[in-house]
C-alpha cells in the first residue's frame, strides 16, 4: 500500500505561523479586519481567550524559544493587550 500523495498547498506548521493566526484571529474578535479597519462585529470573550491561549504557549515554551520567536510573542502580547484595552472601552 502506498501512501497518500502529500498535499503541497498545505505549509508546514512552526511556533511563529501558531502565534500569528491565533492573533490574527484575536484581532478579527476584536473587530479589526485584515486592512486594520474596524468592522462591527465583535467578540471580546473570544478575543481574550486568544490572547490568553498566546500567553499560557509564551509560559509553557520559556527559555525554549529562540531570540527572534521570544520577541515575536512578547509584541503580539503587548499589541494585542493594548488593542483589547481599547475596543472594552465603550
Amino acid at each position: 500500500m502506498t501512501p497518500p500523495p502529500e498535499d503541497s498547498s498545505r505549509s508546514e506548521v512552526d511556533f511563529t505561523g501558531l502565534v500569528l493566526g491565533l492573533s490574527s484571529s484575536a484581532l478579527s474578535y476584536m473587530g479589526v479586519d485584515q486592512a486594520g479597519g474596524t468592522s462591527q462585529s465583535k467578540n471580546l470573550g473570544l478575543a481574550k481567550h486568544n490572547i490568553d491561549i498566546i500567553e499560557m504557549l509564551r509560559s509553557k515554551t520559556e527559555g525554549n524559544l529562540s531570540e527572534d520567536e521570544a520577541r515575536l510573542v512578547k509584541q503580539v502580547l503587548t499589541d494585542l493587550r493594548m488593542r483589547f484595552v481599547a475596543a472594552v472601552k465603550p
